[in-house]
């Protein structure tokens, strides 16, 4: 039996066409993959949306109305990119502190300067 999703795909020349019920059955088997993928994926947006509620407020929207999908993945890119740019700022200012106070206190770890510092 041919299990390409592309039934005249090089993988099943020679094999001829599929009967009523090998193609019922490889239709049935593609459904459930894509059942399952997006199941999968809703349960990944709901637990994303758990970590983003505090930051849900949107003006104008009833209290307690669920994010969109799209709202949900453009607010956790947005919170992101702010704790990135806030860990640039802190990173900034401990160099400033620092070379401010004269005191060597040793190399600051990376993990506060990052790697371009």
């Amino acid at each position: 039996m041919c299990t390409s999703v592309f039934l005249k795909s090089p993988s099943c020349v020679g094999e001829g066409e599929l009967s009523p019920e090998e193609q019922q059955e490889l239709r049935r088997k593609i459904n459930s993959r894509e059942r399952k993928r997006m199941q999968d994926l809703n349960i990944a947006m709901d637990a994303l949306r758990e970590v983003m509620v505090p930051y849900s407020h949107q003006p104008g929207a009833p209290p307690g109305r669920r994010l969109s999908k799209i709202s949900t993945l453009v607010l956790a890119r947005n919170y992101i990119l702010l704790l990135g740019s806030s860990l640039q700022e802190m990173r900034r200012l401990l160099g400033e502190v620092s070379v401010g106070m004269g005191v060597n206190t040793g190399p600051v770890p990376r993990l506060l300067l990052g790697a371009g510092s």
